[in-house]
This record gives structure tokens, C-alpha cells and sequence, in this order.
């Protein structure tokens, strides 16, 4: 519309010139400035040191706190793993002793020359497989015997009879009402009777087992012991490392902790004796924040 804009315009300068002046918040430090001509540069300059001070003070704390942390992390690093290494090198000397110690001796008959230059490495452990190899071969062959005996009595019904009665002792999962009803089934079940005679000659060879097993346990424990012995003092060793970076550590902190509060109280008279000597007034609602008092 023609005019339009002219009279938005006037309207505006009219509102403008009722509006009403703004209520500005003043404080007295703001008017002792004004007042002053805003030359506060000494002020300025007194808080800028104080700012500067206890600035180079916490950086200079918390660069000391980090390298102690540092120091402490890689001392403690460096002792578990001298730790570490030290027991994989006492367990890796011990392996080869416990090793020979359950080694299974050599099958088939040695010769001559295998026998001396095994008896000039190792005497004792050359005995030892000695006699296990010979109780091996007495078993094998006493085994052989019984096995050939019992086929040629299972050939007859009275050898089979009498292969029941032996065997009716050797027990298994069917349980029977006695000795007797076991060799009258026995007699009757052919399988039955290989199955007991075939358990009775694994139950000799897994205690042969166990007695040369035995005598080795004899044998690897002292050898297990003194290796065990020795990994509690390493143990020990590196508890007592532990503790002394730990104690360390709590004497470090607390003198930190202590430096930390005396800084802050120093902080707070300084701050305090700023404004006594530039006379300056906190704000009520800042006072009641932080406690701080003129």
C-alpha cells in the first residue's frame, strides 16, 4: 500500500522514545571504578600474579604426581616380570630332571652299544628302564602263557568248566547269587568268559602300571618340591618389591596431599589479602557459593 512503510517507521520512533530506561545492577566496586576513571590496572595485575602462582604451583604438583605414577608403574612392571621370567627359567631348568624321571623307557631289546652309551649318560635312570623293561617282558610273557592255556581249555566243555571257576572271582557288572550260579552262567556264555579273562589281564597290566608309576612319583617329588621351594622365595622375593613400591606410593601421596591442602589455604589468604588491600567486595549470592570471606 502507498505510505506503508513511512508509517511502520513512526511507529517505531514512537515506541522507541516511550520505552523506559533499563535498570542496570550495580555494585560499589563498579561505581568506585567508574568513579575512578576504570584505573584498576593494579588490581589487575596482583590477581594476574596470584592467578600465575598457584597455576605454576598445581602444574608443577600434577607433573610431579604423573612422573611418580610413571616411575611406580614401570618399577612395578619391571619387577613382575622379572618375576615372571625368573620362574619360566627355574621350571624350564627343572623340566628335563622331571621329564627323565616319567620318560617311558625304550621298547624292544636294546644292543649292546645302545645299553653302554645309555648307562654312561644316565646310570640310574639306565637301571631304572632296566627293570621296568624286564618286568614288562616277564609280564608279557606269563600273560602269553595264560592266554594260550585258557584258548586250549576253551577247546573242551571241562576246560571251559574250568576256566568258569577261575574267572568266576574276577567280578564285573553282572552281579550273580553266588560262586556257584556265576560258574554255571560262565559255563554257559563263551563271550562272557573272554570278556572277564581279557579284563583280568588289563587289571595286571594297569597295576604294573601304577607300581612303576608309584616308584616314579617316589622319585619326582623331591625334584617337584625343590622346584616348588624355590618359587615361593621368588614369590616372596617379589611380594616384598610389592610392598615396598606400595609403601612408597602411600608416603608419596599423603606428602602430595599435604602440599596440596597448605597450597590451597595459601591460595585462600592470598585471595583474601587482595581484597583487603584493593577493597574489594565479593557478591553476596558468590560469597554464599564458595564460603569465602572479605
Amino acid at each position: 500500500l502507498p505510505g506503508a512503510p513511512g508509517r511502520a517507521a513512526d511507529k517505531a520512533a514512537e515506541l522507541k522514545k516511550e520505552r523506559k530506561p533499563r535498570n542496570h545492577k550495580t555494585r560499589d566496586e563498579w561505581a568506585a571504578k567508574k568513579a575512578a576513571g576504570n584505573d584498576n590496572t593494579s588490581a589487575k595485575d596482583a590477581a594476574a600474579a596470584i592467578k600465575k602462582r598457584f597455576n605454576d604451583e598445581y602444574r608443577q604438583r600434577r607433573q610431579r604426581e604423573q612422573a611418580a605414577y610413571d616411575r611406580r608403574r614401570a618399577e612395578m612392571n619391571l619387577a613382575w616380570r622379572s618375576y615372571q621370567d625368573a620362574k619360566r627359567d627355574l621350571w624350564t631348568s627343572y623340566k628335563p630332571q622331571i621329564d627323565g624321571v616319567w620318560k617311558r623307557p625304550r621298547r624292544g631289546n636294546l644292543s649292546a652299544l645302545q645299553r653302554v652309551r645309555a648307562f654312561l649318560h644316565d646310570p640310574a635312570q639306565t637301571l631304572r628302564d632296566e627293570r621296568d623293561r624286564r618286568e614288562w617282558r616277564l609280564l608279557g610273557r606269563r600273560q602269553w602263557q595264560e592266554r594260550r592255556a585258557f584258548q586250549m581249555r576253551e577247546r573242551t566243555l571241562t576246560g571251559a568248566i574250568a576256566n568258569a571257576i577261575r574267572l568266576s572271582s574276577v567280578g564285573g557288572p553282572t552281579v550273580y547269587r553266588g560262586r556257584l550260579a556265576g560258574v554255571f552262567h560262565l559255563t554257559r556264555d563263551a563271550a562272557e568268559r573272554r570278556r572277564l579273562f581279557d579284563m583280568q589281564q588289563d587289571a595286571a597290566k594297569k597295576a604294573l602300571r601304577d607300581r612303576q608309576n608309584a616308584r616314579k612319583k617316589l622319585l619326582a617329588d623331591p625334584i617337584k618340591a625343590k622346584r616348588d621351594e624355590e618359587t615361593r622365595r621368588l614369590a616372596e622375593d617379589y611380594q616384598r618389591k610389592r610392598e615396598a613400591i606400595e609403601a612408597r606410593q602411600a608416603r608419596e601421596v599423603a606428602t602430595e596431599k599435604a602440599a596440596r591442602a597448605a597450597s590451597n589455604l595459601q591460595r585462600k589468604a592470598a585471595w583474601n589479602a587482595w581484597r583487603e588491600q584493593f577493597n574489594i567486595t565479593p557478591d553476596p549470592a558468590y560469597q554464599g557459593r564458595t564460603g569465602t570471606t572479605s
